[in-house]
């Protein structure tokens, strides 16, 4: 970023946005985005292995409860 120097004692400031600001800013900006998209479907990916789990705690065909070999 550059800043006038001479903004001080004009009364006039200018500021300039380096486009390497502006490019650094746009990498960032879509690195977060696909950090976020990544994040979400691991945590999908985490809460279907979980649901999993669950149902077989109440589905798994090795417990037989009523041992009836069923």
């Amino acid at each position: 970023m550059r800043v006038n120097p001479t903004a001080a004692t004009s009364g006039r400031i200018d500021v300039d946005v380096d486009n390497d600001v502006e490019a650094a800013a746009k990498r960032a900006a879509e690195a977060t985005k696909d950090a976020v998209r990544e994040g979400a479907a691991a945590t999908k990916r985490g809460a279907e292995k979980t649901g999993e789990a669950i149902k077989d705690v109440f589905t798994d065909d090795d417990r037989d409860s009523d041992n009836d070999g069923k």
